[in-house]
């Protein structure tokens, strides 16, 4: 029996799970049985028993493996009364499926269940779905230890890229930025250094003039201890992209004379795909000349798999992910299968 990608989709969106919650362990149990004695599944636990990763290889492995990945954690919803519809309902209207993960990436993940249960038996093709990639894909090492013994060829990741091949995607850096200052009361400022203000001077300089960083987004920040009190100390977190591989994007901040620490969270390095790479021409792939701004799990997994070789080609809108009334249409889940089952048929006779 063939897949309804459209229904998968909403049958995964309905499940709420975001990164770190129950609901990944959820997911994962879901795509458990949507597979068939042609595939061996292998399954990665956590210590509560929940699911932490999915691998589905051919029952019989031949030769180097076509892998598909994606993850199946979302992002929060923040307000969910904010959105025109509500964000887990998987709702059908308008030509597209409405909900958390639409885009990013449960829509991408049921492409792969599909694509795969169209391949003919004996396809070398694999699958691995992976947990807390929103976090920093902090699942994918160990998912990847499901792929131990096997050969790994091309890896495919079905995050969002508007349904076309792209050359790949930066690289990320995380860093928790500190500033220390004099705690005084807040009627006399003049006796003190202030945390914050000297935090703001920094931020402010590195947007004007940092380096070492295509893109820096200060997602979180903090300090002081009560409002009638000058701050002693202040942080915030700043989000890096480049797709420069040889680019520090920490080092400007450690130069920073006003900063009492610079605190690494996350680095991950930019994956870009080589078009001349003669088993890329072979496959006919031609990407984009465009590199997406987001992270993937594809970071991690490349060294983890000893493959170098990724494409990246999902159903979703990039500029849809992580955004209120997140959708994606159902034209393009469908294509999405269709270009999957055409690579994979593509591999076998490569």
């Amino acid at each position: 029996m063939s897949t309804d990608v459209v229904d998968l989709t909403r049958r995964l969106v309905r499940i709420p799970s975001v990164s770190g919650s129950p609901g990944e362990s959820d997911v994962l149990e879901l795509l458990l049985g949507t597979f068939d004695d042609r595939y061996r599944v292998r399954t990665l636990r956590g210590p509560d028993g929940g699911l932490r990763a999915v691998a589905v290889v051919p029952a019989v492995p031949t030769g180097p493996l076509m892998v598909f990945t994606g993850h199946v954690d979302v992002v929060p919803t923040g307000d969910p009364d904010a959105w025109a519809r509500p964000p887990f309902s998987g709702d059908l209207t308008d030509g597209r499926v409405w909900g958390r993960g639409t885009t990013d990436m449960k829509g991408g993940v049921a492409a792969i269940v599909a694509s795969l249960d169209a391949a003919p038996a004996g396809s070398a093709v694999a699958a691995l779905f992976t947990v807390e990639e929103e976090t920093g894909s902090r699942g994918a090492a160990d998912a990847a230890t499901l792929l131990d013994g096997l050969d790994t060829g091309l890896l495919v990741v079905a995050e969002p890229t508007d349904g076309r091949v792209v050359r790949g995607h930066r690289g990320v850096t995380w860093l928790r930025v500190v500033t220390d200052g004099v705690a005084a009361h807040g009627s006399a400022p003049h006796l003190g250094r202030n945390a914050i203000s000297g935090l703001t001077r920094v931020l402010d300089r590195a947007a004007a003039e940092g380096t070492g960083w295509d893109t820096l987004n200060v997602g979180t920040i903090g300090g002081g201890t009560a409002v009638n009190v000058v701050p002693d100390l202040a942080w915030a977190r700043v989000d890096l992209r480049t797709t420069d591989p040889l680019a520090d994007p920490a080092a400007w901040w450690r130069e920073q004379p006003d900063l009492a620490a610079v605190e690494p969270e996350l680095a991950l390095p930019a994956v870009l795909l080589d078009p001349d790479d003669p088993e890329v021409v072979r496959l006919g792939i031609e990407p984009d000349d465009r590199v997406v701004g987001y992270f993937t799990d594809a970071a991690v997994l490349t060294g983890a798999l000893g493959c170098d070789r990724v494409v990246l080609l999902g159903p979703g809108q990039t500029d849809l992910a992580h955004r209120r009334d997140e959708s994606v249409a159902v034209d393009a889940l469908h294509r999405a299968v269709a270009d999957y089952t055409d690579l994979i048929t593509r591999w076998d006779h490569r």
